[in-house]
């Protein structure tokens, strides 16, 4: 079928399909197309190539939200894809990663803003040379409202033993002040934080395109 994408079509790698050349040379001899179109299943159903070259522009540009893939692909197949790219996020992301600055956080972080209309907050574990360990999403909002609970922030900083973490959150809106809502959080959080032997070394507020440091400007 001209507008499907076959899985198990061979084409000009010496009569192998995808499928025979990733078990003979690994995923990374695959281009992006067709690693998405394994990740997505497009060989078990139809999916148009049209389609599946709008979705590789969607996740090399870095422009992708799950309302427009759904469109385009599917609930099932948008879930698995982005599933797929937020794991290889945070591996690449955090890997020996530095922060010795809030625009270091920033640079970790940014991605999470992208065609979001919800507020994400991030919670950063780092060793004590401040490289990250790990990252990730403690909790989701709605829009310019994040529920923050200190066990949702501190329970794997205690799990690996951490005793410095960063915490950032981003503001749909645009607007990069801190809220009193935002203050109170951070002060209770340092609250907690201080029982626990844990140190909150900054609170990034960030959109796509910028930043503002809590921490920079005496909030905490």
């Amino acid at each position: 079928m001209k507008n499907s994408w076959i899985m198990e079509k061979k084409p000009e790698y010496g009569g192998q399909s995808i499928s025979e050349r990733i078990q003979s040379n690994g995923a990374s001899c695959l281009s992006n197309k067709e690693l998405i179109s394994l990740i997505i299943g497009a060989s078990t159903t139809k999916v148009s190539d049209k389609n599946l070259e709008t979705v590789c522009e969607l996740v090399e540009n870095k422009n992708i939200s799950f309302d427009f893939l759904e469109k385009i692909i599917g609930e099932k197949k948008a879930l698995s894809l982005l599933a797929a790219l937020e794991i290889s996020n945070r591996q690449n992301k955090g890997k020996n990663f530095s922060i010795s600055s809030p625009e270091d956080t920033f640079n970790l972080v940014r991605h999470y803003a992208f065609n979001n209309e919800q507020e994400k907050f991030i919670v950063i574990i780092l060793d004590g040379g401040h490289k990250v360990v790990e990252h990730f999403v403690a909790t989701v909002g709605l829009v310019n409202r994040a529920l923050i609970h200190p066990r949702e922030v501190f329970s794997r900083a205690i799990m690996l033993k951490a005793t410095d973490i960063i915490i950032a959150h981003n503001h749909p809106s645009g607007n990069l002040d801190a809220s009193r809502e935002d203050i109170t959080t951070t002060t209770r959080l340092c609250e907690s934080a201080n029982i626990l032997g844990i140190r909150i070394l900054d609170h990034i507020i960030f959109t796509e395109n910028d930043y503002y440091s809590m921490r920079e400007h005496n909030l905490f």
